[in-house]
Order: structure tokens, then sequence, then C-alpha cells
């Protein structure tokens, strides 16, 4: 009898298996909720973007600030001092306090770099990345349609994919519509 109900205990844990499976494979929100958004091919806290609809770019924060100064100078002139401010986000060794100390800068600077670029349907982002790796260091990041990725410089270095995932890069967007941390 033993073998019989050994059986029948490892059958029910397969069929058992097996629904959950399909249970949870037919149920986004359900497998949200259970899983959060691990292994979405979705826009991280938004699951109806489509990564491979986007183009991403970036480029270090001093080559951005280069370009703003060439393509608009008189508002890069203006700006110097949130600029600069942003780009300390690299050298602090307090960044919590430095970074709330300097947001009114990071939002100017997001905005102007959203208006400069004429960025439509997509975001720009003041990004930190902290690999231990490569060093501290301060970057802009954009996520644009393909069609609107004539508007950002041919010299800004186009990524595969996404990098707001990556736990050791942070970023800070403006989209248009609002600004939002990742």
């Amino acid at each position: 009898m033993k073998n019989k109900e050994l059986m029948y205990a490892v059958g029910g844990l397969v069929v058992g298996f097996l629904v959950g499976v399909i249970i949870i494979g037919s149920s986004d929100s359900l497998r949200t909720d259970l899983f959060g958004t691990a292994g979405d091919t979705g826009g991280g806290s938004d699951p109806n973007i489509e990564f491979d609809k986007l183009t991403f770019y970036e480029v270090e924060f001093g080559d951005a600030q280069d370009w703003l100064d060439s393509v608009e100078p008189e508002v890069a002139e203006e700006l110097q001092e949130d600029l600069n401010n942003v780009n300390g986000l690299s050298t602090t060794d307090d960044l919590g306090t430095y970074f709330t100390d300097v947001q009114d800068s990071i939002d100017t600077v997001l905005f102007t770099l959203y208006e400069s670029l004429d960025v439509n349907d997509g975001e720009v982002c003041i990004a930190l990345n902290s690999d231990p790796y490569s060093g501290p260091g301060v970057y802009v990041y954009v996520e644009v349609s393909e069609e609107s990725a004539e508007t950002v410089p041919a010299d800004w270095n186009s990524l595969g994919g996404p990098k707001e995932q990556n736990m050791l890069y942070s970023t800070t967007c403006y989209s248009g519509d609002d600004s939002e941390s990742g």
C-alpha cells in the first residue's frame, strides 16, 4: 500500500504544480502581484512599455553639458550653477544629503535637456552610476522611441537596452509631464 500512496502523493504534487503554472502564466496581474516586476519585458513600473520599440542612449554628464553649451550657449550660461551642482553628484561623500540639496538643480537641468533634445515621446534622466569597477559617474540617460532617435546627438552612446533596472544605476527622470525617480 505504501507504493500506491506514494504514487498518489507524487501525482497530486505534479498535477498541482502544473495547474499552478497554468494559472500564474495566464494572469498578468496575479504574476505581477506574486513576483513584482522581476523578469518583466515591460518598462520598470509600467509593464505596458515595450523595450523593443525604444532606443536608449547614455553620455557622461560633462559631454552633455558641452553639447548643451554648443546648441544653446545662453541657456547653458544661465544654468551654470545648476550644471555644476549636478556634476558634483559623483564626488560627494554624503550622497543622500547632497542629492536632496540639489534636487531643484536636477529638475531644472532635466527640463532644459528635455526641451533642448526636443524629446516628445521619451524621457531624459540624470543617472548616477555607482559601479565600483568603473568608478562613480554622473550620466545623462535618454529613452526615446525609434522615430525620435534622430533628436539625440550621434556621438552619444547607444545602448542595447535599458539600464534602469541595474541596481548600481540610479536615475531621476523627466518625461515631459512629470518628474519621477527610478
